[in-house]
C-alpha cells in the first residue's frame, strides 16, 4: 500500500509541476498581449492617461492571475481525480501475495481493536473470504455471509449494525485525498512565490 500512496504522489507532484508550467506560459502570453495593448494606448494619449493605463495594466494583471489559480485549482481537482479513479482500480489488482496479507492483518486488527467487544462481524471482498476466515481464527469475530463490494481491507460491524468501520482500501484512499490535495496545493503555491516564477 505504502508503494502505492507513494507512486500516487510521485504522479501528483509530477502533474503539478506540468500544471504549473502550462499555467506560467498562459500568464506570459496573457501578460505580453496585456503589456502590448497598455503600449499602443500610451502611445496614443498624453501624460495624464499614462498613470490610468498602469493602473489598468495591474488590475488586467491581477484578473488574469486570479483566473490562473482558478484554472490550476480546477486542474489539481481533475487530476486529483483521475489519479483516485487509478488507484482504485489498482487497489483490485493487488497482488495477494505476503506484503498484502500483512497489510490486511495491520487492518483487521486495527479495526477489530476499534470494534472492541462488540461481536464484530467482518466483511471483506469474494477474492479475500479465505485469507480473512485464516486471519480471524481465534478472533472472536464472525465472517459475513455475504462478500462486500470493496476493491480490499475489511468492513467490520457490530453484530447489531450500529458500529461500522470501514478499513477497505477504498476508504484508505478517501481519508489520504485531503492530505494529497492540501500537498498538492501547497506546492503550487510554493512554485508560484518561486524567485522568478
Amino acid at each position: 500500500m505504502e508503494r502505492i500512496f507513494a507512486q500516487i504522489r510521485d504522479t501528483a507532484a509530477r502533474e503539478a509541476e506540468q500544471v504549473v508550467q502550462r499555467a506560467h506560459r498562459v500568464a506570459d502570453r496573457e501578460k505580453e498581449h496585456a503589456r502590448e495593448d497598455a503600449a499602443r494606448q500610451i502611445a496614443a494619449h498624453h501624460d495624464a492617461l499614462e498613470r490610468e493605463l498602469k493602473q489598468a495594466e495591474e488590475r488586467a494583471n491581477a484578473r488574469i492571475a486570479v483566473d490562473i489559480r482558478r484554472d490550476e485549482l480546477a486542474q489539481s481537482q481533475e487530476f486529483i481525480e483521475k489519479l483516485f479513479i487509478a488507484a482504485r482500480e489498482r487497489l483490485r489488482s493487488l497482488p495477494r501475495d505476503a506484503r498484502y496479507k500483512a497489510w490486511l492483518a495491520s487492518v483487521l486488527t486495527r479495526a477489530l481493536a476499534g470494534a472492541g467487544n462488540v461481536s464484530p462481524v467482518v466483511s471483506c471482498n469474494a477474492q479475500d473470504e479465505a485469507l480473512v476466515k485464516e486471519l480471524l481464527a481465534g478472533a472472536g469475530a464472525t465472517l459475513a455471509a455475504e462478500p462486500a463490494p470493496i476493491a480490499c481491507g475489511v468492513v467490520v460491524r457490530s453484530a447489531d449494525g450500529r458500529l461500522a468501520i470501514d478499513c477497505s482500501g477504498e476508504a484508505e484512499l478517501e481519508r489520504a485525498r485531503d492530505e494529497w490535495r492540501d500537498d498538492l496545493l501547497r506546492q503550487l503555491h510554493v512554485t508560484d512565490a518561486a524567485p522568478g516564477a
